[in-house]
């Protein structure tokens, strides 16, 4: 059968330093952000902040301005946000905002 010959509890110290199990609540515990301590679990009410992740949309960029570069003024959520377009932009290429995607992730463009 799988694991045969093989023992978790002496590779992860076993002999009374808590073992396999003490050594993924520790690391768990330092993912988080605590120091020592065992780690409280998977389950529970608050695990911490909802990761930051980048949103992606399209926008068009009048030729004028992707040639000479400009302003653009964008609603996204419910915000107006200004877009400056780089001097030459290309199609394809991405402008980048900072902060402004879901959970404050960026906003690819």
């Amino acid at each position: 059968g799988g694991g045969q010959g093989f023992d978790y509890e002496e590779v992860f110290g076993g002999a009374g330093g808590g073992g396999f199990s003490d050594f993924f609540e520790s690391l768990f515990a330092r993912q988080r952000g605590g120091g020592g301590g065992r780690a409280s679990g998977f389950g529970g009410a608050s695990q911490g902040p909802q990761p930051t992740r980048d949103t992606r949309a399209k926008l068009s960029v009048p030729l004028e301005a992707a040639h000479q570069g400009d302003s653009l003024r964008i609603n996204v959520n419910g915000k107006q946000l200004d877009v400056r377009v780089p001097k030459g932009i290309r199609p394809g290429q991405v402008i980048r905002l900072t902060g402004q995607g879901t959970g404050g992730g960026n906003l690819l463009l």
